[in-house]
């Protein structure tokens, strides 16, 4: 069954905003706790970053969340105006408002809408740390503006409704604990140094007509899509994406058993077909060597390949062999550098290669 990390927001010396004796940290606290015993009640597995008023860094929050074992990440706060009494409502703060959290948060303001609250609506942080470092479905609640006097008098007087109706909210998302909750299965199709980028990636998926999210996994953007409930349903995601006919090899100067961890730690080794690394070529890089090996392995053709980089070396290593040529600029060479060693295009996302090929 899923189960779900509670953070309440701020604690210890932070805390958070303040209003006439009022401590955010306190209201978060209070109402992480409330809702994580109806959680409980329902058997949903639960568990926190706090229980009592300490301090933790928001990246600490992210990091326990990573670590719990959890399945969604959901931190508690209230909000606050410039002015008392500016502003009233509750709304919810995603990374990216796009797939279940998305859902998730709806589903909160909604109820909590029917609770009384003004619905502001769901919003876009993607430069929260807790919404940026999680690497699961994470959401923020603002329960209401605590330098608004009218949603204190609401957050007192019905905190066992709004407590019923977040609760409510999350399992309608993930499911009750009377009702087994299969597990999610998505296909990774991207992964990127540069939001935007994955940002990207992500809108041409959902044009596409896929569903899909951003999960940040220090210090990369993975872009999957895809909510499945066995794996065999991904597995076909998967292999429709490779009937495009496009196959991605490696040729790199890293050693072959670095190179293959690594590219198993961000879960992205099945992308590739072959690779080719620094002990299995004579000579390296800007030779054209290993794209010929690589050709000769995989019996491809000089005019059906492209070498893709962020170097110079990459560049005149695809020359040198014969071959087209993209120069990458969310790496670390700038497009003059690239367009100097020959690249024939230059991109600025690797989503901009469907183009290409």
């Amino acid at each position: 069954m899923a189960g779900v990390i509670l953070d309440a927001g701020h604690g210890g010396y932070d805390n958070g905003a303040q209003y006439d004796g009022r401590k955010e940290k306190d209201d978060n606290l209070r109402l992480t706790l409330a809702v994580g015993q109806i959680l409980e009640q329902n058997g949903v597995p639960v568990s926190y970053t706090r229980q009592s008023d300490i301090y933790q860094s928001p990246s600490e929050k992210a990091r326990l969340g990573n670590e719990s074992g959890a399945d969604y990440f959901i931190s508690f706060h209230r909000n606050a105006s410039p002015n008392a009494n500016e502003y009233q409502g509750v709304e919810t703060l995603v990374f990216d408002d796009q797939g279940i959290k998305a859902e998730m948060a709806r589903n909160v303001n909604a109820n909590l809408e029917q609770v009384g609250f003004r619905n502001i609506g769901v919003k876009e942080r993607p430069n929260l740390t807790v919404l940026k470092r999680t690497k699961i479905p994470a959401i923020l609640i603002e329960a209401g503006f605590l330098n608004s006097d009218q949603d204190n008098e609401r957050f007192d007087s019905k905190f066992e409704q709004i407590s019923q109706a977040i609760a409510d909210g999350i399992m309608e998302t993930i499911g009750s604990g009377n009702e087994a909750l299969q597990g999610i299965y998505r296909v990774q199709i991207g992964l990127y140094r540069n939001f935007s980028n994955a940002q990207y990636a992500l809108n041409r998926a959902v044009a596409d007509g896929y569903e899909g999210d951003i999960v940040y996994e220090d210090p990369y953007y993975a872009v999957q899509i895809g909510e499945y409930n066995t794996l065999d349903e991904a597995v076909r995601l998967e292999n429709e994406l490779k009937k495009k006919g496009i196959v991605c090899t490696i040729a790199t100067s890293r050693g072959h058993n670095s190179l293959v961890e690594f590219l198993e730690s961000m879960n992205i080794a099945k992308f590739f077909s072959y690779i080719l690394a620094a002990e299995d070529t004579t000579l390296l890089k800007p030779n054209a060597e290993p794209v010929k090996k690589t050709l000769i392995d995989l019996s491809c053709s000089l005019e059906n390949t492209l070498v893709v980089g962020d170097m110079p070396f990459d560049i005149i290593m695809g020359k040198n062999a014969g071959v087209y040529t993209c120069g990458v600029t969310y790496g670390v060479s700038d497009k003059k550098s690239l367009l100097e060693a020959g690249a024939d295009w230059i991109i600025d996302s690797i989503s901009d290669l469907l183009e290409i090929v």
